[in-house]
């Protein structure tokens, strides 16, 4: 038995060692991974966006200041560049979210887009989506809470001298002076918070405390918010260009544009198309690839003739309007986010005691995006 024992021994560390010799004679061979050329225009992409191949979400609230990417949807530029997108958005009084329609097909569509800041900005940081259009409000509150966010790019902003928005009174309201304000009931919109902010700067800059001297009502919903000012309920509203141009074109509502936004620098209205942060650390062609044909869609319109950028449609189709000094946002060739903006516009929002301190906005904002699609279209 010991000698069967320690033959098998032998013959073991024998069969062992030469099974190593031969590996080290004739080793096997090393697998070479190959990166394929692309077809002819197509750029070689990262293995991280290579795996990538999913449709990319965009919470969407469909407004003057971000209907330019709904335009750069419909006008099939994200398809274009090589990139799926997909806008979601909701109803007003609805919870569910779903692909923002074509509004040149489907034109009788009310009351749809109408998502809110802070709600997509809590929907990209769960990561139900991707990116988000956001108002500056909601942005500079999801930086005060450290949301996972980068801004790369600003929208639409309004302007001087042709401002998105403005201060509508019912008729018979004589707004004049201090005196007359007092007692007035003032009316904001639903949003992150920015229409009253704008308002009680109105106020205060009058001399009044917004808490005290007048009535102030704050997130009226959209559907009821023109009616409440036209049936006396309010005295006067912070409205929007195209429901203030329905108002008194299409409904003859009873109310006048008192002044259009003047009394706060209108560029600080804007809004910015945020990713959640590791979305465009892992991801970083296609959000180039989505920056780069919104500034595609941008570069066509500023190229258009005055007739076809005011030709009437859908709302999203019309770039521009001329309505008693109010125009619609506009968006800038080169849309950088604007930090000196947003900063100006923490020091409003830290007087209205809506923030409680200013927070350094530098590291949720990367410009690079914008300044490479720059390079390659101007």
């Amino acid at each position: 038995m010991k000698q069967k024992a320690l033959l098998v021994v032998v013959a073991t560390s024998l069969t062992v060692a030469m099974i190593f010799a031969l590996r080290l004679l004739f080793p096997a061979p090393v697998p070479v991974t190959t990166i394929m050329a692309p077809p002819p225009g197509q750029a070689i992409m990262p293995p991280d966006e290579k795996r990538w191949d999913g449709k990319v979400n965009i919470g969407y609230f469909h407004g003057g200041r971000t209907i330019i990417l709904y335009r750069t949807k419909i006008f099939r530029e994200f398809e274009k560049t090589g990139v799926d997108v997909e806008l979601m958005t909701r109803y007003l009084r609805s919870k569910n979210y779903f692909p923002m329609p074509d509004l040149t097909v489907d034109r009788k569509t009310s009351n749809v887009g109408k998502a809110t800041g802070d709600e997509l900005v809590r929907m990209v940081t769960q990561r139900t989506f991707q990116g988000a259009t956001v108002g500056e409000t909601a942005f500079i509150r999801a930086v005060k809470d450290g949301a996972p966010i980068v801004a790369v790019a600003e929208l639409g902003h309004d302007v001087k001298d042709g401002a998105g928005h403005a201060l509508v009174a019912r008729n018979g309201v004589k707004i004049d002076g201090r005196e007359s304000l007092r007692g007035l009931r003032f009316g904001a919109r639903r949003s992150a918070g920015g229409d009253e902010v704008v308002l009680r700067e109105f106020i205060s800059q009058h001399g009044l405390d917004p808490d005290r001297d007048v009535k102030l009502i704050s997130n009226i919903k959209d559907d009821v918010f023109g009616s409440m000012l036209a049936r006396g309920e309010l005295d006067a509203v912070y409205g929007h260009a195209l429901s203030i141009m329905k108002w008194i074109d299409k409904y003859k509502y009873p109310v006048h544009i008192h002044r259009p936004l003047d009394w706060i620098n209108p560029e600080m209205s804007m809004s910015v198309l945020i990713f959640h942060r590791d979305f465009v650390k892992d991801h970083p062609t296609t959000v180039q690839k989505i920056v780069l044909a919104y500034m595609r869609r941008s570069r066509a319109e500023f190229a258009m003739p005055t007739a076809e950028r005011t030709r009437e449609g859908a709302k999203g189709l019309q770039i521009e309007i001329d309505f008693d000094g109010l125009n619609l946002p506009e968006h800038r060739r080169v849309p950088e986010v604007q930090t000196e903006l947003l900063n100006d516009w923490q020091k409003l929002l830290v007087k209205h005691r809506v923030l409680d301190r200013e927070v350094d906005i530098t590291s949720y904002v990367d410009n690079s995006f914008v300044r490479h699609a720059a390079e390659e279209l101007y």
